[in-house]
């Protein structure tokens, strides 16, 4: 199944081809419903009502789609986004010439009606005008300025994503690097205490190997997953200060007393 984000977000050429024909949809749903007025309703029992609109939307549509990717692939990129309003305004008039000049051929030449022309009551020159604003001003100009919005919204959102996922490899690596500073430290001390332990007599370097052991399988495999829990981490910081008393650290004094679990951790020289 396609999750919300994948439909809205994803590159690949099925989820892409989904939702523009899906905008294109609702885009034409709302040019038919949006024409309605309130004296056109006795009309909706008609048949013809229905195929006249759908004959206007199959002659004006490929208008506002030309414009929409055209302000999508072109504008936006060159001129919105580059910030060249002068530029931006004169090719948009330009280009809004061509759709006006557009949709009035297309009225005059092409039987042109009305869903309220169900009987024709307006006269030839109102219906060529309200094809020609209507489909070669306003619909293009809506349509576009709407692709836009959803388009710099979807890439706003997508660089706040990568932002944020950016943010986050760096403090990993700046946590990466913290370790690479400790861990050849500790890691030293430790094996000298264990050495020395050891020529005293293994008092204590059983029990501090195990330490170590735990301690560096942690640090290796554990640390850098997302959750881990409470317990072990203070089990973790135990180990770790027995060790670095270990190493003859007499001004260490740790003091944790955690309500939700219930464990009072109290390390001192």
């Amino acid at each position: 199944s396609v999750t919300l984000y994948a439909f809205i977000c994803s590159v690949q050429p099925a989820n892409r081809l989904a939702r523009h024909l899906s905008f294109w949809i609702l885009f034409s749903l709302h040019v038919m419903l949006f024409r309605y007025y309130l004296y056109d309703l006795k009309y909706l029992g008609y048949s013809s009502t229905y195929l006249i609109r759908l004959q206007n939307q199959l002659y004006f549509l490929p208008a506002s789609i030309f414009f929409a990717y055209f302000s999508l692939y072109y504008l936006l990129p060159r001129f919105i986004h580059t910030r060249k309003y002068i530029q931006l305004a004169i090719i948009v008039l330009a280009m809004l010439g061509f759709l006006l000049l557009f949709s009035y051929l297309i009225s005059k030449y092409l039987n042109i009606k009305l869903a309220w022309d169900i009987p024709l009551v307006r006269e030839p020159l109102v219906r060529k005008l309200d094809f020609t604003f209507g489909n070669g001003l306003v619909y293009p100009l809506q349509v576009s300025t709407f692709a836009i919005g959803i388009k710099m919204a979807k890439n706003f959102y997508l660089k706040q994503q990568e932002n944020e996922q950016l943010l986050r490899q760096r403090i990993r690596s700046e946590i990466r690097l913290l370790k690479a500073q400790i861990h050849p430290r500790f890691i030293f001390h430790s094996l000298e205490a264990i050495y020395q332990d050891t020529k005293n007599g293994f008092i204590k370097s059983p029990s501090m190997l195990l330490t170590l052991s735990d301690l560096l399988s942690y640090i290796l495999y554990d640390s850098d997953d997302d959750e881990v829990s409470l317990d072990l981490e203070l089990t973790m910081v135990e180990d770790y200060v027995m060790l670095e008393q270990a190493n003859d650290v007499r001004d260490l004094k740790i003091e944790i007393n955690n309500e939700a679990s219930g464990k009072q951790l109290t390390i001192a020289p």
